[in-house]
Protein backbone atom coordinates (compact mmCIF):
# COMPACT_ATOMS: atom_id res chain seq x y z
CA UNK A 1 0.00 0.00 0.00
CA UNK A 2 2.68 2.28 1.13
CA UNK A 3 4.51 2.01 -2.44
CA UNK A 4 1.30 3.17 -4.43
CA UNK A 5 0.81 5.80 -2.22
CA UNK A 6 4.32 7.30 -2.65
CA UNK A 7 4.70 6.53 -6.09
CA UNK A 8 1.22 8.93 -6.63
CA UNK A 9 2.79 11.29 -4.59
CA UNK A 10 5.61 11.62 -6.14
CA UNK A 11 4.23 11.34 -9.65
CA UNK A 12 2.20 14.59 -8.17
CA UNK A 13 4.79 16.22 -7.14
CA UNK A 14 6.57 16.73 -10.04
CA UNK A 15 4.28 17.80 -11.80
CA UNK A 16 3.29 20.73 -9.37
CA UNK A 17 7.68 21.66 -9.19
CA UNK A 18 7.81 21.38 -13.04
CA UNK A 19 4.67 23.12 -13.73
CA UNK A 20 5.56 25.98 -11.27
CA UNK A 21 9.20 26.26 -12.35
CA UNK A 22 7.96 27.17 -15.82
CA UNK A 23 9.49 30.80 -16.80
CA UNK A 24 6.90 33.63 -16.21
CA UNK A 25 4.68 30.84 -14.06
CA UNK A 26 6.01 32.22 -10.99
CA UNK A 27 5.79 35.24 -8.95
CA UNK A 28 8.54 37.67 -8.59
CA UNK A 29 10.55 36.98 -5.62
CA UNK A 30 9.98 33.30 -5.61
CA UNK A 31 12.39 30.88 -5.84
CA UNK A 32 12.38 26.88 -7.45
CA UNK A 33 13.56 26.07 -3.41
CA UNK A 34 9.94 27.76 -2.50
CA UNK A 35 8.42 25.58 -5.08
CA UNK A 36 10.05 22.39 -3.92
CA UNK A 37 9.03 23.62 -0.34
CA UNK A 38 5.21 23.59 -1.16
CA UNK A 39 5.51 20.38 -2.91
CA UNK A 40 7.42 18.97 0.10
CA UNK A 41 4.56 20.52 2.13
CA UNK A 42 1.77 18.76 -0.17
CA UNK A 43 3.32 15.66 0.46
CA UNK A 44 3.35 15.67 3.86
CA UNK A 45 0.00 17.05 4.20
CA UNK A 46 -1.23 13.80 3.02
CA UNK A 47 1.13 11.62 4.75
CA UNK A 48 -0.48 12.86 8.04
CA UNK A 49 -3.85 12.02 6.85
CA UNK A 50 -3.50 8.57 5.91
CA UNK A 51 -0.82 8.14 8.79
CA UNK A 52 -3.09 5.22 10.29
CA UNK A 53 -3.50 3.75 6.81
CA UNK A 54 -0.02 3.33 5.89
CA UNK A 55 1.75 2.40 9.06
CA UNK A 56 -0.99 1.02 11.86
CA UNK A 57 -2.50 -1.39 10.11
CA UNK A 58 -6.35 0.49 9.22
CA UNK A 59 -7.86 0.15 6.28
CA UNK A 60 -10.30 2.77 4.41
CA UNK A 61 -13.36 1.21 4.65
CA UNK A 62 -16.90 2.55 3.29
CA UNK A 63 -18.69 0.21 5.72
CA UNK A 64 -17.31 2.31 9.31
CA UNK A 65 -20.99 4.19 9.80
CA UNK A 66 -22.36 0.59 10.19
CA UNK A 67 -20.03 0.10 13.46
CA UNK A 68 -21.73 2.86 15.25
CA UNK A 69 -24.97 2.50 15.44
CA UNK A 70 -27.03 -0.69 16.93
CA UNK A 71 -27.21 -3.42 16.16
CA UNK A 72 -23.43 -3.85 14.99
CA UNK A 73 -21.84 -0.78 17.73
CA UNK A 74 -22.16 -4.28 20.06
CA UNK A 75 -18.97 -6.18 17.89
CA UNK A 76 -16.88 -3.22 19.56
CA UNK A 77 -15.21 -2.27 16.28
CA UNK A 78 -12.42 -0.06 16.21
CA UNK A 79 -13.59 3.03 13.53
CA UNK A 80 -11.90 6.45 12.88
CA UNK A 81 -12.09 9.11 10.56
CA UNK A 82 -15.73 10.79 8.35
CA UNK A 83 -18.32 8.39 8.92
CA UNK A 84 -18.06 7.52 5.13
CA UNK A 85 -21.56 5.92 3.85
CA UNK A 86 -23.78 5.03 0.63
CA UNK A 87 -20.87 4.32 -1.48
CA UNK A 88 -20.81 0.46 0.49
CA UNK A 89 -24.78 0.28 -0.25
CA UNK A 90 -24.66 1.26 -4.06
CA UNK A 91 -21.60 2.24 -5.92
CA UNK A 92 -19.41 -0.54 -4.64
CA UNK A 93 -22.31 -3.74 -5.39
CA UNK A 94 -22.36 -2.05 -9.07
CA UNK A 95 -18.80 -2.38 -9.39
CA UNK A 96 -18.71 -5.57 -7.98
CA UNK A 97 -21.64 -6.54 -10.76
CA UNK A 98 -19.80 -4.85 -13.65
CA UNK A 99 -16.40 -6.06 -13.18
CA UNK A 100 -16.50 -9.71 -11.70
CA UNK A 101 -20.12 -10.88 -12.85
CA UNK A 102 -20.28 -9.33 -16.25
CA UNK A 103 -23.52 -7.45 -15.90
CA UNK A 104 -23.76 -4.59 -18.52
CA UNK A 105 -27.08 -3.54 -17.48
CA UNK A 106 -28.04 0.31 -18.33
CA UNK A 107 -31.01 -0.01 -15.41
CA UNK A 108 -30.71 -0.65 -11.78
CA UNK A 109 -33.99 -1.38 -10.60
CA UNK A 110 -32.45 -1.44 -7.20
CA UNK A 111 -32.11 1.74 -6.35
CA UNK A 112 -35.34 4.53 -5.89
CA UNK A 113 -37.72 3.92 -8.94
CA UNK A 114 -34.45 2.77 -11.23
CA UNK A 115 -31.40 4.69 -12.34
CA UNK A 116 -28.98 4.31 -14.87
CA UNK A 117 -26.47 3.40 -12.44
CA UNK A 118 -23.82 0.89 -13.44
CA UNK A 119 -22.97 1.64 -17.48
CA UNK A 120 -20.98 5.04 -16.28
CA UNK A 121 -18.64 2.03 -14.14
CA UNK A 122 -17.01 1.64 -17.73
CA UNK A 123 -16.91 5.80 -18.49
CA UNK A 124 -15.26 6.66 -15.82
CA UNK A 125 -11.64 5.58 -15.56
CA UNK A 126 -11.03 5.52 -11.99
CA UNK A 127 -13.52 2.64 -11.64
CA UNK A 128 -11.01 0.76 -12.87
CA UNK A 129 -8.80 1.17 -9.29
CA UNK A 130 -11.44 -0.96 -8.18
CA UNK A 131 -9.39 -3.83 -9.71
CA UNK A 132 -6.77 -3.53 -7.40
CA UNK A 133 -9.01 -5.27 -4.82
CA UNK A 134 -10.88 -3.08 -2.05
CA UNK A 135 -7.43 -3.34 0.45
CA UNK A 136 -5.81 -0.97 -2.12
CA UNK A 137 -8.63 0.25 -4.53
CA UNK A 138 -10.65 1.80 -1.78
CA UNK A 139 -7.51 3.43 -0.61
CA UNK A 140 -5.89 4.57 -3.75
CA UNK A 141 -8.91 5.83 -5.30
CA UNK A 142 -9.47 8.09 -1.99
CA UNK A 143 -6.00 9.86 -2.64
CA UNK A 144 -6.27 10.23 -6.10
CA UNK A 145 -9.72 12.28 -5.76
CA UNK A 146 -7.48 14.14 -3.05
CA UNK A 147 -4.77 14.76 -5.57
CA UNK A 148 -7.05 15.63 -8.36
CA UNK A 149 -8.83 18.55 -6.26
CA UNK A 150 -5.94 19.70 -4.70
CA UNK A 151 -3.83 19.98 -8.38
CA UNK A 152 -7.05 21.57 -9.98
CA UNK A 153 -7.03 24.26 -7.26
CA UNK A 154 -3.05 24.90 -6.95
CA UNK A 155 -2.74 24.94 -10.96
CA UNK A 156 -5.84 27.60 -11.18
CA UNK A 157 -4.94 29.64 -8.37
CA UNK A 158 -1.74 29.84 -9.77
CA UNK A 159 -3.11 31.08 -13.03
CA UNK A 160 -4.04 33.98 -11.59
CA UNK A 161 -0.55 34.92 -10.34
CA UNK A 162 -0.97 34.01 -6.82
CA UNK A 163 2.28 33.35 -4.28
CA UNK A 164 3.07 29.62 -3.96
CA UNK A 165 1.97 29.83 -0.64
CA UNK A 166 -1.32 31.22 -1.02
CA UNK A 167 -1.89 28.24 -3.94
CA UNK A 168 -0.82 25.52 -1.23
CA UNK A 169 -3.55 27.33 1.09
CA UNK A 170 -6.15 27.50 -1.27
CA UNK A 171 -5.64 23.60 -2.70
CA UNK A 172 -5.49 22.02 0.58
CA UNK A 173 -8.59 24.21 1.97
CA UNK A 174 -10.24 22.87 -1.09
CA UNK A 175 -9.10 19.45 -0.95
CA UNK A 176 -10.43 18.59 2.82
CA UNK A 177 -13.47 20.97 2.70
CA UNK A 178 -16.53 18.95 3.67
CA UNK A 179 -18.15 17.64 0.15
CA UNK A 180 -14.44 16.06 -0.54
CA UNK A 181 -14.10 14.51 2.77
CA UNK A 182 -18.09 13.82 4.17
CA UNK A 183 -18.84 12.20 0.40
CA UNK A 184 -15.08 10.99 0.43
CA UNK A 185 -15.19 8.41 -2.17
CA UNK A 186 -18.89 8.57 -3.43
CA UNK A 187 -19.62 10.72 -7.13
CA UNK A 188 -19.91 13.66 -5.21
CA UNK A 189 -16.50 14.17 -4.41
CA UNK A 190 -15.29 13.19 -7.77
CA UNK A 191 -16.90 15.93 -9.78
CA UNK A 192 -16.01 18.60 -7.11
CA UNK A 193 -12.42 17.21 -7.74
CA UNK A 194 -12.81 17.82 -11.13
CA UNK A 195 -14.77 21.27 -10.68
CA UNK A 196 -11.30 23.37 -10.18
CA UNK A 197 -9.66 22.18 -13.69
CA UNK A 198 -12.38 23.73 -15.38
CA UNK A 199 -11.83 27.14 -13.81
CA UNK A 200 -8.06 26.44 -14.62
CA UNK A 201 -8.85 25.73 -18.30
CA UNK A 202 -11.24 28.96 -18.43
CA UNK A 203 -9.00 31.32 -16.88
CA UNK A 204 -6.15 30.22 -19.03
CA UNK A 205 -7.95 30.65 -22.35
CA UNK A 206 -8.81 34.11 -20.95
CA UNK A 207 -5.59 34.87 -20.19
CA UNK A 208 -4.29 34.26 -23.98
CA UNK A 209 -6.79 35.52 -25.90
CA UNK A 210 -6.25 38.91 -23.95
CA UNK A 211 -2.55 38.97 -23.47
CA UNK A 212 -1.88 37.13 -27.37
CA UNK A 213 -5.02 37.58 -29.15
CA UNK A 214 -5.53 33.78 -30.33
CA UNK A 215 -7.53 31.24 -28.70
CA UNK A 216 -5.73 28.06 -27.80
CA UNK A 217 -7.65 25.10 -28.62
CA UNK A 218 -5.60 22.70 -26.21
CA UNK A 219 -7.27 24.77 -23.66
CA UNK A 220 -10.38 23.76 -25.18
CA UNK A 221 -10.02 19.72 -25.53
CA UNK A 222 -8.79 19.92 -21.94
CA UNK A 223 -12.26 21.55 -21.06
CA UNK A 224 -14.20 18.82 -22.84
CA UNK A 225 -11.81 15.97 -21.33
CA UNK A 226 -12.47 17.51 -17.77
CA UNK A 227 -16.43 18.45 -18.08
CA UNK A 228 -16.78 14.45 -19.64
CA UNK A 229 -14.73 13.59 -16.95
CA UNK A 230 -17.34 15.52 -14.44
CA UNK A 231 -20.78 14.17 -16.44
CA UNK A 232 -19.79 10.65 -16.33
CA UNK A 233 -18.32 10.46 -12.52
CA UNK A 234 -21.99 9.66 -11.67
CA UNK A 235 -23.33 12.84 -10.20
CA UNK A 236 -24.43 14.84 -13.05
CA UNK A 237 -26.94 16.96 -11.49
CA UNK A 238 -23.97 18.06 -9.04
CA UNK A 239 -21.81 19.52 -12.89
CA UNK A 240 -24.29 22.08 -13.27
CA UNK A 241 -23.33 23.85 -10.16
CA UNK A 242 -20.01 24.38 -11.52
CA UNK A 243 -21.20 25.73 -15.09
CA UNK A 244 -23.53 27.99 -13.76
CA UNK A 245 -20.93 29.67 -11.52
CA UNK A 246 -18.79 29.38 -14.22
CA UNK A 247 -20.28 31.17 -16.89
CA UNK A 248 -20.64 34.09 -14.54
CA UNK A 249 -16.79 34.15 -13.97
CA UNK A 250 -16.18 33.57 -17.74
CA UNK A 251 -18.28 37.34 -18.23
CA UNK A 252 -16.76 38.83 -15.06
CA UNK A 253 -13.23 37.98 -16.38
CA UNK A 254 -13.80 38.82 -19.63
CA UNK A 255 -14.75 42.09 -18.24
CA UNK A 256 -11.81 42.77 -16.08
CA UNK A 257 -8.89 41.69 -18.85
CA UNK A 258 -10.92 43.34 -21.96
CA UNK A 259 -11.24 46.95 -23.03
CA UNK A 260 -14.24 47.88 -22.16
CA UNK A 261 -15.42 49.11 -26.03
CA UNK A 262 -14.23 45.82 -27.24
CA UNK A 263 -15.91 43.53 -24.61
CA UNK A 264 -18.63 42.09 -26.71
CA UNK A 265 -16.88 41.69 -29.40
CA UNK A 266 -14.00 40.06 -27.79
CA UNK A 267 -16.22 37.91 -25.72
CA UNK A 268 -18.11 36.11 -28.05
CA UNK A 269 -15.27 33.81 -29.27
CA UNK A 270 -14.42 32.41 -25.91
CA UNK A 271 -18.36 32.48 -25.51
CA UNK A 272 -18.73 30.39 -28.97
CA UNK A 273 -15.72 27.97 -27.70
CA UNK A 274 -17.03 27.28 -24.36
CA UNK A 275 -20.35 26.72 -25.37
CA UNK A 276 -19.06 24.52 -28.64
CA UNK A 277 -17.01 22.41 -25.69
CA UNK A 278 -19.98 21.97 -23.60
CA UNK A 279 -22.02 20.30 -26.28
CA UNK A 280 -19.30 17.95 -27.52
CA UNK A 281 -18.66 16.99 -23.41
CA UNK A 282 -22.49 16.41 -23.37
CA UNK A 283 -23.18 14.19 -26.70
CA UNK A 284 -19.68 12.38 -25.63
CA UNK A 285 -21.68 11.50 -21.84
CA UNK A 286 -25.21 11.22 -23.84
CA UNK A 287 -24.99 7.45 -23.78
CA UNK A 288 -25.23 7.53 -19.86
CA UNK A 289 -26.50 11.17 -19.10
CA UNK A 290 -29.69 10.56 -21.39
CA UNK A 291 -30.88 7.15 -20.63
CA UNK A 292 -30.55 8.46 -16.80
CA UNK A 293 -32.30 11.82 -17.92
CA UNK A 294 -35.10 9.51 -19.76
CA UNK A 295 -35.62 7.27 -17.63
CA UNK A 296 -36.35 8.96 -14.51
CA UNK A 297 -38.47 11.58 -15.26
CA UNK A 298 -40.97 10.66 -12.53
CA UNK A 299 -37.90 10.66 -9.92
CA UNK A 300 -36.58 14.32 -11.23
CA UNK A 301 -40.66 15.86 -10.03
CA UNK A 302 -40.09 13.70 -7.22
CA UNK A 303 -37.12 15.73 -6.20
CA UNK A 304 -38.18 19.15 -7.27
CA UNK A 305 -39.44 19.54 -3.89
CA UNK A 306 -36.09 20.03 -2.99
CA UNK A 307 -35.78 23.24 -4.40
CA UNK A 308 -36.91 24.31 -0.44
CA UNK A 309 -34.91 22.33 1.13
CA UNK A 310 -32.79 24.71 4.12
CA UNK A 311 -30.63 24.48 6.47
CA UNK A 312 -31.63 25.66 9.85
CA UNK A 313 -29.06 28.61 11.60
CA UNK A 314 -27.96 25.78 14.29
CA UNK A 315 -25.69 24.11 11.21
CA UNK A 316 -23.58 27.13 10.80
CA UNK A 317 -21.44 26.54 13.47
CA UNK A 318 -20.44 23.65 10.94
CA UNK A 319 -18.58 26.34 9.19
CA UNK A 320 -16.07 26.37 12.19
CA UNK A 321 -16.64 22.43 13.34
CA UNK A 322 -18.08 20.33 11.08
CA UNK A 323 -18.45 17.49 13.69
CA UNK A 324 -19.84 19.24 16.25
CA UNK A 325 -23.11 17.18 15.49
CA UNK A 326 -24.63 17.46 19.21
CA UNK A 327 -28.95 18.33 18.39
CA UNK A 328 -28.29 17.88 14.36
CA UNK A 329 -30.46 15.80 12.64
CA UNK A 330 -29.72 15.70 8.97
CA UNK A 331 -27.26 13.69 7.43
CA UNK A 332 -23.71 14.91 7.92
CA UNK A 333 -22.63 14.51 4.51
CA UNK A 334 -25.78 17.05 3.40
CA UNK A 335 -25.46 19.65 5.91
CA UNK A 336 -21.72 20.14 6.99
CA UNK A 337 -20.53 23.45 5.73
CA UNK A 338 -17.00 23.32 6.39
CA UNK A 339 -14.75 25.18 3.88
CA UNK A 340 -11.55 24.95 6.00
CA UNK A 341 -10.34 26.12 9.32
CA UNK A 342 -10.02 30.28 8.18
CA UNK A 343 -12.79 30.64 5.83
CA UNK A 344 -14.99 31.95 8.76
CA UNK A 345 -12.64 34.33 9.48
CA UNK A 346 -11.83 35.49 6.35
CA UNK A 347 -15.60 36.26 5.41
CA UNK A 348 -15.66 38.96 8.58
CA UNK A 349 -12.05 40.22 7.59
CA UNK A 350 -13.95 41.20 4.38
CA UNK A 351 -16.85 42.30 5.34
CA UNK A 352 -16.19 44.12 8.11
CA UNK A 353 -12.18 45.24 8.48
CA UNK A 354 -10.22 43.80 5.50
CA UNK A 355 -9.29 47.34 3.06
CA UNK A 356 -9.96 45.61 -0.43
CA UNK A 357 -6.36 46.12 -2.58
CA UNK A 358 -6.87 47.83 -5.86
CA UNK A 359 -6.37 46.32 -9.31
CA UNK A 360 -7.42 42.21 -10.37
CA UNK A 361 -6.76 40.74 -7.06
CA UNK A 362 -9.26 43.14 -5.54
CA UNK A 363 -11.42 42.09 -7.88
CA UNK A 364 -10.80 38.76 -7.66
CA UNK A 365 -11.91 39.32 -3.55
CA UNK A 366 -15.39 41.06 -4.58
CA UNK A 367 -16.44 38.22 -7.09
CA UNK A 368 -15.26 35.13 -4.40
CA UNK A 369 -16.78 37.22 -2.10
CA UNK A 370 -20.25 38.12 -2.87
CA UNK A 371 -19.95 34.59 -4.63
CA UNK A 372 -19.41 33.38 -1.08
CA UNK A 373 -22.31 35.37 0.77
CA UNK A 374 -24.98 34.44 -2.23
CA UNK A 375 -24.25 30.57 -1.53
CA UNK A 376 -24.77 30.59 1.82
CA UNK A 377 -28.28 32.59 1.61
CA UNK A 378 -29.25 30.02 -0.49
CA UNK A 379 -28.38 27.13 1.88
CA UNK A 380 -29.67 29.16 4.92
CA UNK A 381 -32.91 30.71 3.79
CA UNK A 382 -35.93 29.09 2.11
CA UNK A 383 -36.92 32.03 0.22
CA UNK A 384 -34.47 31.01 -2.42
CA UNK A 385 -35.69 28.14 -3.36
CA UNK A 386 -38.28 30.28 -5.47
CA UNK A 387 -35.51 30.95 -7.66
CA UNK A 388 -33.44 27.78 -7.17
CA UNK A 389 -36.44 25.99 -8.40
CA UNK A 390 -36.46 27.87 -12.33
CA UNK A 391 -32.86 26.41 -12.76
CA UNK A 392 -32.79 23.48 -15.30
CA UNK A 393 -30.30 20.50 -14.62
CA UNK A 394 -30.29 21.40 -10.84
CA UNK A 395 -33.35 21.49 -9.66
CA UNK A 396 -33.80 18.18 -9.23
CA UNK A 397 -31.00 18.19 -6.45
CA UNK A 398 -31.53 19.40 -2.85
CA UNK A 399 -30.93 23.31 -2.94
CA UNK A 400 -28.10 22.86 0.05
CA UNK A 401 -25.82 21.16 -1.70
CA UNK A 402 -25.32 24.36 -3.63
CA UNK A 403 -23.02 24.51 -0.12
CA UNK A 404 -19.84 22.88 -2.97
CA UNK A 405 -19.45 26.02 -4.54
CA UNK A 406 -19.18 28.11 -0.78
CA UNK A 407 -16.36 25.46 -0.30
CA UNK A 408 -14.93 26.37 -4.28
CA UNK A 409 -15.47 30.14 -3.11
CA UNK A 410 -13.98 29.61 0.53
CA UNK A 411 -10.72 27.72 -0.93
CA UNK A 412 -10.36 30.57 -3.43
CA UNK A 413 -10.76 33.33 -0.47
CA UNK A 414 -8.40 31.79 1.57
CA UNK A 415 -5.77 32.32 -0.72
CA UNK A 416 -6.27 35.48 -1.99
CA UNK A 417 -6.43 36.91 1.65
Amino acid sequence: MIYWFLLILMAAAAVVYGTVKLKGSRPIGESSRDCLVFCIFGIAAFVIVFWKCLFQGMQLSYTNINYVFAPFSSLGVQTDGPLLSDVADSLLPNVWRVFCEHNYSLWDETVGLGASAQFEIFLYPLNYIYLLGLEYGQTVKYILEYLIGFLGMFFFLRSLKLAGTACYLGGITYTFCSVMVMWGGWPHSDVTAFGAWLFFLVERLLQCYAYEGRLKLKYGIGFIVVLWLMLVAGMPTYVPFFLYLGVVYTLYRGFQLFEKQQYVRRMLPILLLLGICVVIAALMSFLYTGTMLFSTQEYQEERSSGSFTTLAIEYARTIFFPYDREGLTMHANESTVYAGPMVGFVLSILLFFHKKPHGQTGAQLGFWHVTAWIVLLMVFTSGSGHLYQFFPMINSSIKIRVMVLFCFAGSVLTALI
